[in-house]
């Protein structure tokens, strides 16, 4: 099979193993349309489908696990996206996990313990306290930053459940 992106540029030989009907069936369906087309719609349908098994089983492992933190966690790595469309790292879930054990001790309640309605309003409540936006400011908003990851996440949490 010879693949050719532009013209004038010399064509690279690659070699595969696949099943003969496969192959046969493949041909058929590359005369009858675009050859083009037919392989972008083969890797946009293999590329969904490894997302969509992918995306079940980390679902299920949050599901699954009673422990908020580790949910957390699972999430920002493995879920939850960057504008850049990364997941986030080791580091930053660590920070934003540490970031809720230390909005839990200044607002005097475990935040692993509520659900989205009710850190909704500790984050209004949040939102009007300077003293807090001081503390804040000074950490770089990883407070503020870990607290809306974590409202993301219960938002999804409570979807899945």
């Amino acid at each position: 099979m010879w693949f050719n992106r532009n013209k004038g540029t010399e064509k690279e030989k690659i070699e595969i193993s696949i099943n003969k009907k496969l192959y046969s069936d493949f041909c058929v369906k590359c005369a009858q349309e675009n050859i083009n087309d037919v392989i972008e719609d083969l890797i946009e349908n293999f590329l969904n489908k490894k997302d969509e098994c992918h995306s079940e089983l980390v679902s299920s492992k949050i599901i699954l696990n009673s422990d908020m933190r580790l949910n957390f966690r699972t999430y920002l790595l493995e879920i939850a996206q960057k504008t850049t469309g990364e997941h986030y790292s080791e580091s930053v879930s660590k920070t934003y996990t540490s970031a809720i054990n230390t909005v839990s001790q200044y607002v005097g309640k475990n935040l692993w313990e509520v659900n989205g309605s009710e850190l909704k309003d500790i984050i209004e409540t949040l939102k009007n306290d300077d003293k807090f936006f001081e503390i804040d400011q000074k950490k770089s908003a990883i407070l503020s930053n870990g607290i809306k990851r974590y409202k993301e996440f219960l938002d999804y949490y409570e979807k899945q459940s």
